[in-house]
Order: structure tokens, then sequence, then C-alpha cells
């Protein structure tokens, strides 16, 4: 059973009606900084793509009715591919994106086009098929079988109007290894791009590794764009960089961010971060919470060295910003963790620590 908002609202009161003075203010802080969304370069090539794949739903179903029953080798949908390394901001770049274009809002009946969810975990087609029927105001208490839920979902569709099917964290899929499943997972995307009756486009975000479902089928490689997540450089974002902690700081009018202005700093703050803009982002909010926590109100390069070693666990001689050679220091090793599956038997990718 779901969670009613009164029940959360009462429960986040409870919390909230316990804390400290500076847990409160801390906890403030936090909900104002999460608030704020800060746009980056990605965010114009991405939308530029969406672009090109409304384009193409477009002149797809422009086009006579009856001519969509011939070759759909060529007809149909398409597929646009986000993707970068873990802690980019790819989910919430293409969230917030999506949310804004006008093409997505809900009709009159509160009904999109676009149905957005997370790839399940394992990963199996029949797996996602119960995941899209349940999103699709379809409900069971039971585990709908792989060769009942298909047909649903193609029933489905039509009925509730969606059009594009946006799924985060499609690395999952990459939990497939057997050959013939990969198969099936590759036919089962190409056939509601090809349905004929209703055709279907797609937007995948997540890791690199999702590209191994279109690089064997040159009919789905011809369908297919790539919008890549870059990570950030010193040699050229320094000033976003700077933009970005005054717009977050924006958002906590208490907190003097002055000292953070250097060139030294801002390349600490990338380095540290990987180049990673998500995690970048995350420091930023964390460092101000360490600096309320303390009880000052100047965030400087200190709080960001005790974020760094919450995170990483790294002694002072490894912390980022407390080195003076800090180029030299394998920020990979620390940031990063090698990923398991929920087995616990490591899947040989590597994602970003948890925040404390």
């Amino acid at each position: 059973m779901s969670e009613t908002n009164s029940e959360r609202d009462r429960f986040v009161a409870r919390i909230l009606a316990n804390q400290s003075p500076k847990r409160q203010a801390q906890t403030a802080a936090m909900t104002a900084m999460r608030k704020v969304y800060v746009p980056n370069s990605n965010d114009a090539e991405l939308n530029e793509a969406i672009d090109k794949l409304l384009d193409s739903v477009a002149v797809e179903l422009s086009l006579p009715h009856e001519r969509l029953s011939g070759d759909m080798t060529e007809r149909g949908g398409r597929a646009l591919l986000v993707e970068g390394l873990a802690g980019v901001g790819k989910s919430v770049t293409s969230q917030k994106v999506l949310e804004a274009r006008p093409e997505f809002a809900p009709d009159e009946n509160g009904r999109s086009t676009l149905l957005r969810f997370v790839a399940p975990s394992p990963f199996t087609v029949a797996a996602l098929g119960n995941m899209l029927t349940d999103r699709l105001a379809y409900r069971s208490t039971r585990f709908i079988r792989e060769s009942k839920v298909w047909p649903m979902v193609h029933r489905l569709l039509p009925e509730q109007g969606v059009r594009i099917l946006a799924m985060d964290e499609a690395q999952h899929s990459d939990q497939i290894e057997k050959a013939d499943s990969v198969k099936t997972i590759e036919n089962t995307f190409k056939r509601l791009m090809q349905n004929s009756e209703w055709p279907v486009w797609w937007i995948f975000v997540g890791l690199p590794e999702i590209r191994r479902f279109f690089r064997d089928d040159d009919s789905m490689r011809r369908r297919v764009t790539v919008v890549e997540f870059q990570t950030l450089s010193f040699e050229q974002d320094v000033q976003v960089v700077r933009d970005t902690v005054a717009l977050i700081l924006q958002a906590v009018p208490g907190i003097d961010g002055s000292e953070l202005c250097t060139d030294e700093f801002v390349h600490k703050l990338i380095h540290a971060t990987f180049g990673a803009f998500g995690i970048l982002i995350e420091f930023i909010q964390d460092a101000v919470c360490e600096c309320i926590g303390s009880g000052e109100t100047t965030l400087t390069a200190m709080h960001f060295a005790d974020v760094y070693a919450a995170r990483t666990g790294a002694p002072d001689e490894d912390n980022v910003f407390l080195a003076t050679r800090f180029t030299m220091i394998n920020v990979g090793s620390a940031l990063y963790v090698d990923d398991v599956d929920d087995r616990g038997i490591p899947t040989g990718k590597r994602k970003p620590k948890e925040r404390r």
C-alpha cells in the first residue's frame, strides 16, 4: 500500500520537532538547495536531440495511416540514448528537461504522451513488462508471465495515449548476460518501435553499457541517436563551476562563498569530483551543511575537505582540498566503489560512493 501525503507530512513533522536547532538549520538549507536546478551545457544538447526525436514523431504520424502497414524496417519509432559516467547528472538533467517540454504536458484528463520510469532490477523482459503494465494503470497482484504481459503492454500504450517511453537507469539491462536473452530484449525494444498500429519512441538514460543493445543490429543502429554527457575540465569550465557555486548559495543567503572564487579552489573541486557535475553539486550542498553545522557563515575549502574525507575516507595527505600537489591524487579509486548486484556479486562496473 502506497504512503499518503498526509502520512508523509506527519512523519516529517515528527522528525523536525525532535531536531536540534543546528539540525533544523542544516535540513532547511539542504531542502532549499535541493530545489535549485543548475542548468549546464548538457541541457542544450539534450533539448536539441529531443527536438529531433519529436520531429521524427511528427513525420511518422503525419504519413497516411495505410502506409504504416508497409516495410517497418525503415518506419516506426526511434531511440535516444543519454549516456555518461556515473555522477555526471544524467538523471536529474533528463528529468528537468523532459518536465519542461510543453509537448509532454498532461492533457485535460491528466494523461501525457511521455511515460518516465526507472528500469527494474534485477532486469528481465518479464520484469520490464510488468513494470510498464503497472505504470500504464493496470493493477495486478500477481506477476504476469512474459508471454502474457507484452501483448498487454502493446494494448495499454494506445489506451493511455503513451507514445514515448523514457527509461532511467537503463544500464540495469546490462545485467542480462546470455546472448539469447540480450537478443530477446533487443527484439522487445524493436517490436514496440516497429508496431505498425502504435509505434513507440524510446529515451534510454544510463551508463555507456546500454549501447550493447544497439551495436549489432543494423536496423536498430539507424534508429538511434546518442547524447553523451561530458565531464567538467579545469581548462574549459572554471566559470561554469563559479556560476554553479553562486547559484546554489543563492538558496542559503546567510552563507558567504566569496573565498571560493580562486582558480585553485575551482581546480580542486573539479578534480575532487572527477569532473562529474552531479557529484560536484552534491559536494557544494554537503559543504554548506558542514559550514552550518560548525556554526560558521563563511564557506571555505576546509568544509569541502571535511566532505571529501567523509565521502572517501581519505587521510589528510590524500585529501584533494588539503594537498598541495592535489592533481597527483587518484580520486577515482577514492570516489567510486565496485558495484555489486542484488546477490552481492561484482558486476565489473563502478559507482559513486554514497553521501554520508
